[in-house]
């Protein structure tokens, strides 16, 4: 059990005029979405300058780069993860080759998707890699993560609400209390949070959108920018 000091307020995180584009899952590659891999985040690197990875444990407590455990029949160890992506077309990153790709490409940053564990894994990347912090984003899903995570030392966060279950005004109470480095929704939630967001003041992101159209039209609701696969700013 991870413990953590009293909350106290952190020093206010860096806002940026204008927000980066996001290349979900490490970008598409081949027209491939989610593939979370080395040859995506090569392919994109010229493209975008932030990267959203997801993250996951192995059986063994090891984190690599992959959106889930479905083409499993349970997680594997950290070698039979990199057994099998030996015969694999791409070669899904372990965090260990997400940091070295990160040292080989030092004006990227990293946006952190992990769905089970976050604050543990979000301590373990803070533990083996402080010098990195600074270009890693973690995403919380839940206004309670905000605290720990900023007290692990990561000085942006961002709040994405795809599995969070409170209402609007709940997120509206917590983008007043929190300073978020920015707000990410699905574009359902976007309708309602957009132009609340934008008159309070905190940058907002919706996802997935591949469409100039729909980028368009989500900028005029307020949104500030997407987590895309493949519409990159050309």
């Amino acid at each position: 059990m991870i413990a953590f000091a009293p909350p106290k307020e952190p020093h206010p995180q860096k806002k940026q005029s204008k927000l980066e584009r996001v290349a979900h899952a490490g970008g598409a590659i081949d027209g491939t979405p989610y593939t979370n891999s080395l040859e995506a985040l090569d392919l994109n690197r010229d493209r975008y300058d932030f990267f959203e990875v997801d993250l996951n444990f192995t059986s063994d407590g090891h984190l690599v780069c992959i959106h889930d455990w479905n083409a499993f029949s349970a997680p594997p160890t950290l070698s039979e993860f990199e057994e099998r992506g030996k015969n694999s077309k791409y070669k899904n990153c372990t965090l260990e080759s997400l940091v070295f790709w990160m040292n080989q490409n030092p004006r990227k940053t990293i946006i952190t998707d992990v769905k089970q564990d976050n604050l543990k894994a979000l301590q373990l990347i803070a533990q083996a890699h402080p010098t990195l912090q600074h270009r890693i984003i973690p995403q919380i899903y839940h206004p309670a993560e905000y605290f720990p995570a900023r007290q692990l030392g990561y000085n942006q966060v961002i709040f994405t609400l795809y599995v969070f279950g409170g209402s609007n005004q709940e997120v509206l109470n917590a983008a007043r209390r929190y300073d978020f480095f920015a707000i990410t929704m699905p574009p359902e939630r976007a309708l309602a949070l957009a132009k609340p967001l934008k008159k309070l003041g905190v940058p907002s992101y919706v996802h997935t959108i591949n469409s100039q159209k729909e980028y368009e039209q989500y900028k005029e609701l307020g949104i500030s920018e997407i987590y895309t696969d493949s519409l990159w700013i050309r």
